[in-house]
């Protein structure tokens, strides 16, 4: 499973992501909840399938590179 996007700011919306869910591509719109940066943050993305589905991932920052 993995997402790519460029809704990676608070509040931010992509239109286009490429979503992968069990080796099955989808398309939807992804909305950036909540964007940390700093190791313990969150980034917490709120997916909506074109099929109406809504995934929410949440992701806790373990690591940066500066």
């Amino acid at each position: 499973t993995f997402v790519v996007t460029k809704a990676v700011t608070n509040g931010a919306v992509d239109s286009d992501p490429e979503i992968k869910i069990n080796d099955i591509n989808y398309s939807g719109v992804v909305t950036c909840q909540r964007a940390g940066s700093a190791v313990g943050d969150e980034i917490r993305l709120d997916i909506v399938l074109a099929s109406g589905e809504e995934v929410e991932l949440c992701v806790v920052i373990d690591y940066v590179t500066p």
